[in-house]
């Protein structure tokens, strides 16, 4: 949804469709996009006129309902599990059927369930994600419950822990998880709104640092002599309250710092797994450097299917095209030897690489 203004002001002509929970999303994280952007003095790339205009021209699609945008088109928006909202596109046109698989997850994992394979489509092109095609993901449950328990080791031991998570997916889920089993949990940031947003039960969930108690919350919390459990924005511990404890907390070998996912490649938490631990991070806004003594782990908790998982989808569905998208050379690369395993039999499989046009 990030460009959805800009792509809206420059098409004036175009309809937009979402789901009803996608539109409250956009609303949430471009509206503080917006006002972060602002409160830096940068240059926003949208106005807040353009981002109402877009809002007011996005129709609501529910799961599973089918509309026409000209004669002879078809389009169904189901459910891809990665998100509350997130969609796969089944487009039906004469002679032809095109699905685009979105960012798509098959794992439950407490706020939003699975995708599952729509009966009876049969695509002539498929686009399907490659976001995490190299790798062979853990069970999820399993995953949880190592989490779960390393949670509890470090609270025994007497420290914080911290998991910095992105707001419209993980850390929710984590949140949501963690106080499920019993643990009292800090939730910061943009997860908050999120939260409340997808209408996740509050036992055992604490919001902390929301409005202008930010900078007060982070002094009460980092110097708790209370073992905390804190799940915040930003996931990447490039801003936020995760940054501002990590700051405090990441020199304290009891503690931890566990990491739920995908860290870009120059982001501080990508920076903090190369160190490990009795590395130096720099923190510029801090003016100081804090070496790395707290434990960091790394957990698998993507919102994103695995090789295996994408593989045998794209046999399920044995489209006569198949368009790989949002992944690296690595993760294509992989996608294609687990396609093998299947057997796949079907029709072409192609690479979508930016500006080029494909022909199916």
């Amino acid at each position: 949804m990030g460009a959805l203004p800009l792509i809206a002001r420059q098409h004036r002509e175009a309809q937009i469709f979402a789901t009803p929970t996608t539109k409250k999303l956009t609303a949430l994280l471009l509206g503080d996009m917006l006002r972060f952007t602002i409160q830096k003095q940068e240059f926003p790339l949208f106005t807040p006129a353009d981002l109402e205009q877009t809002l007011e021209r996005m129709e609501p699609v529910e799961f599973g309902d089918w509309f026409s945008p000209w004669p002879k088109w078809q389009i169904c928006l189901e459910p891809a599990g990665h998100i509350p909202g997130a969609a796969t596109i089944i487009i039906k046109i004469p002679r032809q059927t095109l699905v685009i698989s979105g960012d798509i997850s098959f794992s439950d994992d407490g706020v939003v369930k699975g995708a599952k394979l729509t009966e009876g489509i049969r695509p002539q092109t498929l686009v399907v994600t490659a976001t995490n095609t190299h790798l062979v993901l853990p069970e999820r449950r399993l995953e949880e419950q190592r989490l779960k328990e390393k949670v509890g080791e470090v609270l025994g031991r007497g420290g914080h822990v911290l998991i910095p998570a992105m707001a419209v997916g993980r850390a929710p889920q984590i949140a949501l998880c963690l106080a499920q089993a019993g643990f009292q949990v800090n939730l910061g940031g943009l997860a908050i709104p999120v939260f409340e947003l997808y209408g996740l039960p509050k036992e055992n969930v604490r919001f902390v640092g929301a409005g202008g108690g930010f900078k007060n919350e982070v002094r009460r919390i980092a110097a708790s002599e209370k073992p905390e459990i804190v799940v915040a924005t930003s996931g990447m511990l490039d801003s936020g309250l995760s940054r501002e404890l990590a700051f405090h907390w990441i020199g304290e070998p009891k503690n931890a710092i566990l990491i739920p996912g995908f860290q870009a490649e120059e982001s501080l938490g990508r920076r903090m797994l190369r160190l490990r631990r009795f590395g130096e991070l720099s923190f510029p806004e801090q003016s100081a450097t804090r070496r790395v003594m707290a434990e960091v782990e790394v957990f698998s908790l993507s919102g994103h299917a695995d090789g295996p998982q994408i593989a045998n989808y794209i046999a399920a569905l044995s489209p006569h095209n198949a368009i790989l998208v949002h992944g690296s050379q690595k993760s294509f690369d992989g996608l294609l030897g687990f396609l093998h395993k299947t057997g796949f039999r079907g029709g072409r499989i192609r690479i979508g690489h930016n500006h080029e046009k494909v022909r199916c």
